[in-house]
């Protein structure tokens, strides 16, 4: 018998990602340290599922003030800086919320941020659309955040989006569980180096592979029947 758990995380609750996404958006707009805030991707068409990450767009002078409300709102589990934008921008897996779900935050200038509104859509095409912020001042004095150098995790750390998008794409009807193995059979190999990396590190693998073992397993039981 499958754990709750087992279960839960490859399942997850269809309200997670908009949960999520409306909450963040929220606190951000509220904050006063912020000058524009949006969402991009599905959330931002209101064509998401619980499969989605949540991303999202910040113009604000103070970086690490807005990474600070996050983590003051939802506890961030693991940091994994986009590779092609500067620290803080990157992905924030949260605790007790389901890998799936991480925090994808980019940070912009005000006139980058401009050309996505009038745009409709990231540089990359994601649908992007603006909140306006109410700078009531709700929230200005959050935790601070510290950020811990990953930088020698990178190559361990960037195979776990690949699987995840392996998996997401098969429980959407979209994909091939060739890939979903291949991609559970990598991060079994990184996992065997769990003395190179970070606690926090090797417990999102261990999930995600756990997640990726229960969907092949579910494969294998349907062959058979």
């Amino acid at each position: 018998m499958q754990s709750q758990h087992e279960e839960t995380i490859l399942y997850p609750y269809a309200s997670s990602t908009s949960r999520l996404g409306s909450e963040i958006i929220t606190s951000f707009s509220e904050s006063g340290g912020i000058t524009k805030v949006g969402l991009a991707g599905p959330l931002a068409v209101s064509n998401h599922d619980g499969y989605d990450e949540i991303q999202i767009v910040v113009s604000t002078e103070n970086p690490q003030f807005v990474v600070d409300l996050l983590d003051d709102l939802f506890p961030i589990r693991y940091y994994r800086q986009f590779s092609h934008m500067d620290q803080p921008s990157g992905r924030f897996w949260l605790y007790d919320e389901s890998p799936f779900n991480f925090v994808a935050l980019a940070f912009y200038s005000e006139a980058e941020f401009v050309t996505a509104v009038n745009n409709g859509e990231l540089a990359h095409g994601a649908p992007f659309r603006e909140f306006l912020c109410s700078n009531e001042n709700k929230i200005s004095n959050p935790r601070r955040y510290q950020f811990t150098d990953t930088s020698e995790e990178s190559t361990l750390s960037k195979n776990i989006e690949p699987a995840l998008d392996a998996i997401r794409s098969v429980m959407r009807g979209e994909g091939e569980m060739t890939r979903v193995r291949d991609c559970v059979l990598e991060l079994q190999s990184i996992q065997g180096q769990a003395n190179s990396f970070s606690p926090a590190l090797s417990a999102l693998l261990q999930d995600v592979i756990q997640i990726g073992a229960r969907l092949i397993s579910i494969d294998i039981q349907s062959q058979k029947t």
